[in-house]
């Protein structure tokens, strides 16, 4: 027999669903954020170029890596 959900269970379902999905939109901007501090100075003392950025740092976006270069630039 079929299971119906009354409408606490789908809002509260929806709710655990919105909660973990903005932790791990949170999650993601953390990590991006200490990546992109730690490969500055690997880039400053030329131990990675920015071509390589992709390669290691895949978590990185594009958007990140022209922010990379922009820092880098302005040193």
């Amino acid at each position: 027999m079929m299971n119906f959900f009354d409408k606490e269970e789908i809002l509260e379902s929806y709710i655990r669903s919105e909660r973990y999905e903005a932790a791990q939109e949170a999650t993601q901007e953390v990590i991006q954020s200490v990546t992109k501090k730690n490969v500055i100075p690997l880039i400053k003392h030329g131990r990675l170029s920015v071509d390589e950025i992709p390669t290691y740092f895949p978590e990185l976006t594009a958007d990140d890596i022209e922010d990379i270069k922009k820092e880098v630039q302005s040193i």
